[in-house]
């Protein structure tokens, strides 16, 4: 199960020259079928969690064989193809928490990109918060937790990531905008924007972090407190495509 897409494009194998589709996305074990992974997100249960929330994992699915002969021969057709094969795991950053993910908007619909900025750890300890949000795996509701912990880098190439924690009590993190340097040429080289909740939930802070690695540039402070946003990518086709 998923909620967000990271990036998706058409790759050709270099040994092969097998042209495949690669789809990376903030992906959940939909598994157990006792878990509802939607059902997590309703406001009511992000303000009274009544379980611990589950977390979303870096994923990239490569559907492999599209320009097979039975897959032509379906398109053309318009018809489902008997041995169209099924997408599989072609790389996974398991052990980092991934949500609401972003990249730099140059690189989208790109093969070989190499960072996702994102939000991590549902749930987890906020230290110094006094914003009531979240469980222990006890059931036993606790005050220093939050919704988003921190804000995530991860690279593809290496397969590692760092994260940033709010510090002097911020929580709640909310998605990453990634903003270019002007004249920039390497993939992260700019910063971050975020937006936190202050340590008693009464305003919220604009926070600028080194894209390369996530070290505090600037804050500003804001006369109220701001929603876990802001949410959504607005892409123009010349900053999509480079051959536009």
């Amino acid at each position: 199960m998923f909620f967000h897409s990271v990036n998706c494009y058409d790759f050709i194998d270099p040994l092969t020259n097998a042209e495949t589709i690669h789809i990376d996305l903030a992906a959940y074990d939909g598994s157990e079928a006792n878990i509802v992974i939607y059902r997590e997100y309703s406001l009511a249960n992000i303000l009274d969690p009544l379980s611990p929330f589950m977390n979303g994992h870096l994923v990239r699915y490569e559907l492999a064989d599209i320009d097979s002969p039975e897959a032509v021969a379906s398109i053309v057709a318009e018809t489902p193809a008997a041995s169209y094969p099924r997408a599989t795991v072609l790389q996974s950053i398991h052990d980092c928490f991934m949500e609401l993910p972003r990249i730099n908007k140059t690189v989208s619909c790109l093969p070989g990109y190499r960072y996702v900025y994102g939000c991590g750890g549902t749930g987890q300890a906020s230290p110094g918060t006094q914003v009531p949000i979240g469980r222990l795996g006890s059931g036993l509701k606790i005050v220093q937790c939050a919704f988003f912990s921190t804000i995530v880098k991860t690279d593809w190439l290496s397969g590692t990531s760092i994260n940033w924690v709010p510090p002097n009590g911020d929580s709640c993190p909310c998605e990453p905008v990634f903003i270019a340097r002007p004249g920039a040429t390497e993939e992260d080289d700019g910063v971050v924007l975020t937006i936190v909740c202050n340590r008693v939930g009464s305003t919220s802070l604009l926070v600028a972090l080194d894209a390369r690695d996530l070290t505090e540039v600037a804050r500003a402070e804001m006369p109220h407190v701001y929603a876990l946003g802001p949410h959504g990518t607005f892409v123009s086709g010349k900053e999509m495509f480079s051959d536009i």
